[in-house]
């Protein structure tokens, strides 16, 4: 119950503009390709609302980035599935981020980690002992409990565990803070 309100909650809360479009694998693309993506992404976003669809109906995020990708060389994707009206929107979209001046294109995102200190390894690997030992105790995969990313960054700061995780997570990896309730 506490994961699906957190869930909940998370889906509720408006991002940064410029953080919402980023999907799996935006991070390595730069530039004029940026903009296109983003330009696809809300193009996506407004067709699906539209059909009341998943946006992964409408394409899934690696055709998105093929798309900008292949804008960027200099030909108009292609999907066949497509009616007149949605490629006609898809190559709009397209065209009017390829206009867009350098300025308006999306900044790369600066690297958010800091090398691990030995204490920050010793602290992560002692959850990640925990975590284990509970995931098999209760016959579920460890990620479930806490991804890997998620015990890094607790090690890091210790006080983003409230932040990270619910109580129950807390309570399984032996956290402070853990009598918090969400």
């Amino acid at each position: 119950m506490q994961s699906c309100e957190r869930a909940i909650l998370a889906a509720a809360t408006d991002r940064d503009a410029e953080e919402v479009w980023r999907i799996r694998g935006s991070g390595a693309v730069r530039g004029r390709a940026a903009a296109v993506l983003r330009a696809l992404w809300i193009w996506r976003e407004t067709e699906a609302q539209r059909l009341d669809r998943p946006p992964f109906h409408i394409l899934r995020n690696e055709q998105l980035i093929q798309a900008a990708d292949t804008a960027v060389k200099g030909k108009m994707p292609n999907f066949r599935h497509f009616s007149e009206r949605r490629a006609s929107d898809f190559r709009t979209a397209i065209r009017e981020a390829m206009t867009l001046p350098e300025e308006e294109w999306p900044k790369p995102q600066g690297k958010r980690g800091q090398r691990p200190t030995k204490e920050m390894e010793r602290v992560a690997e002692e959850m990640r002992k925990r975590r284990d030992a509970a995931a098999q105790e209760l016959g579920v995969e460890p990620s479930f409990i806490a991804p890997r990313a998620t015990i890094d960054a607790i090690a890091a700061d210790g006080s983003r565990s409230a932040q990270l995780l619910v109580a129950w997570q807390r309570k399984l990896l032996g956290c402070k803070g853990q009598t918090r309730s969400q």
